[in-house]
């Protein structure tokens, strides 16, 4: 991985930002799966979109039905207070003090703390790059982008050593694209629209400040509170409770480490 020292071998070190840093209060941004004070749509019927949480559109909601929402749904001035946290929480992330510079190409793996681009920054189709929590589960990771976060098909973000989803943050300043079949993890506040792509998988949240958010993911989007479960149903506990308002059969696995 490029970075301010010079290529990093895959194995080696991660990429660390200085010392520990408090997590990014979300408010009532917690509960969402996506937020967005314009529209939400979602394209894809097949398999059917879970989005495990509440959604909030200033704007239009489409394509629920299809897609399934295991939460609340928000609209016009009822997101209004939900937006105002989502703000403060953006202004949060952008203020803390520049970090570890992050290439212009994302690979290899990051440590805990702030990592800042001056630029747009993402992958290239195939891309893949790690998030290392160094046996810390409450170890936060703070992305910073002062462009657009565009990542590539097929992209892999994983979860090591105990870093969390609910811990990492992307505050970028233009629009976020994920990808089709990328896996994501971490709440995205982008500054313009938001998009996901066939096939795509998100633990965490998709949000904007001003701009759609798009959705086609083949897995829920929501906040990442319990352990992983992989089940056939709607199990969005770790006991094995199942959401009984999700047909049998429906592609859905429980917000976790994917």
């Amino acid at each position: 991985m490029v970075s301010a020292l010079g290529v990093i071998a895959a194995g080696s070190s991660p990429v660390r930002a200085a010392d520990p840093i408090a997590t990014v209060p979300l408010g009532l941004v917690e509960t969402f799966g996506i937020l967005t004070p314009a529209a939400v749509g979602n394209a894809d019927s097949e398999p059917v979109t879970v989005i495990r949480g509440d959604v909030g559109g200033g704007g239009a909601i489409t394509g629920f039905p299809p897609g399934i929402i295991t939460g609340t749904t928000y609209t016009a001035a009822a997101v209004d207070p939900m937006i105002a946290d989502l703000q403060i929480a953006y202004a949060n992330a952008a203020g803390r003090p520049a970090g570890t510079p992050l290439p212009a190409v994302l690979s290899g793996s990051f440590g805990p703390g702030v990592h800042s681009s001056a630029a747009a920054t993402g992958t290239a189709a195939g891309g893949a790059f790690a998030i290392d929590g160094e046996e810390d589960p409450d170890s936060v990771f703070i992305f910073q982008v002062n462009g657009a976060l565009a990542l590539g098909a097929n992209t892999t973000m994983t979860l090591i050593n105990g870093a969390q989803a609910k811990n990492v943050f992307w505050q970028v300043v233009g629009a976020g694209t994920i990808g089709a079949s990328t896996r994501f993890v971490g709440t995205l506040i982008a500054g313009t629209a938001v998009a996901s792509g066939a096939g795509s998988t998100v633990n965490g949240r998709l949000t904007s400040l001003t701009g759609a958010v798009t959705n086609r993911t083949e897995r829920p989007v929501g906040a990442d509170r319990d352990p992983p479960v992989r089940e056939r149903r709607a199990c969005t506990h770790f006991d094995g409770r199942c959401d009984p308002a999700v047909p049998q059969g429906v592609r859905r696995v429980a917000n976790g480490e994917f």
